[in-house]
């Protein structure tokens, strides 16, 4: 495929509305659709036994609203001036269908904006279609080079990734539909760059040439066997605090306790960085992002904790 016929390609991704998107991977031989109380999954089942699952969701933050794409360079944006271009996670999407031949299981799911409540439901629905698989792969990452794996902290699977994607980086986020998936099917799984920026905003582009590169390089390193990884849970710290993506907890002096316990007295909101992908935990005059300085005013609320009072 020529650059301008996948520059047209990716375009015409982003221009197309989530039902479309939804009725072209249920078309695909073998598609199983699945309902959730969010709209339609899609499973598209694996020609190899070594089955990579790739992930990636249908909607975004700008809804129905009709998308008109412009093109200068490498670069794509908003020819309309009211909504970005919805490549957070139309690029992802468009990224499944590059790879649909090659052997491995797709599944699209709806409604990640909103809480990854399409992934969460499929997992509890779908937790065998999860399991069979080698480890999951999601093209859901802004910029041209992270791998995130929330928590899943398997450092066979890290050293595998950082072996076969040359030039890429282990990454943190905050959260996307693998964090509901991976630990239901017990598998390994990644969040990769798929090339857009200022996701969530007006000024939402995407990098042609970081998208190829990302396809393009899964692509080779999928085409070989594929090892099987498991999920391991990890957990991370913010002094007494510890979470996974299944919720919070804390700890202290070596003991662990639910969050929902009564151990813990001083509740603070935690929001989610953009521009750094790190998540602040407000405190009464924090106003901005301690790695990057981005205004909390442009930051997404991710949820409320409890600490102790020590």
């Amino acid at each position: 495929m020529s650059y301008k016929s996948w520059t047209n390609y990716v375009k015409g991704w982003l221009e197309a509305d989530e039902k479309s998107i939804i009725s072209w991977f249920a078309a695909m031989e073998g598609a199983i659709t699945i309902p959730t109380k969010y709209g339609n999954a899609v499973y598209v089942p694996p020609k190899r036994e070594d089955s990579v699952l790739l992930v990636a969701h249908t909607d975004t933050v700008w809804g129905d609203t009709p998308v008109k794409v412009k093109t200068k360079g490498d670069v794509m944006y908003s020819g309309n001036k009211k909504i970005g271009i919805g490549a957070d996670d139309r690029a992802g999407v468009a990224a499944l269908d590059m790879l649909k031949n090659e052997g491995h299981a797709m599944l699209i799911v709806p409604e990640e904006e909103t809480g990854c409540n399409g992934s969460r439901e499929f997992a509890k629905i779908c937790p065998d279609l999860i399991k069979q698989h080698r480890y999951a792969i999601q093209f859901d990452r802004r910029g041209g080079n992270d791998l995130v794996r929330y928590d899943c902290d398997n450092p066979d699977f890290d050293e595998y990734l950082l072996n076969h994607l040359d030039g890429y980086k282990l990454a943190t986020g905050s959260f996307s539909d693998i964090c509901e998936l991976c630990p239901a099917g017990g598998i390994a799984g990644v969040n990769i760059s798929i090339g857009f920026m200022s996701e969530h905003t007006t000024r939402e582009t995407l990098n042609l040439k970081q998208w190829h590169n990302t396809v393009m390089k899964v692509k080779l390193m999928i085409a070989h066997e594929c090892p099987k990884f498991e999920y391991i849970e990890a957990l991370n710290t913010y002094g007494n605090l510890s979470w996974g993506c299944g919720g919070y907890e804390w700890t202290y002096e070596d003991e662990l306790f639910d969050w929902k316990d009564n151990f813990a007295d001083i509740e603070k909101e935690v929001l989610w960085c953009p521009d750094c992908a790190y998540e602040v935990v407000l405190d009464e005059d924090e106003c901005s992002c301690p790695v990057c300085g981005n205004s909390t005013e442009n930051m997404y609320y991710v949820g409320r904790v409890k600490y102790y009072d020590e």
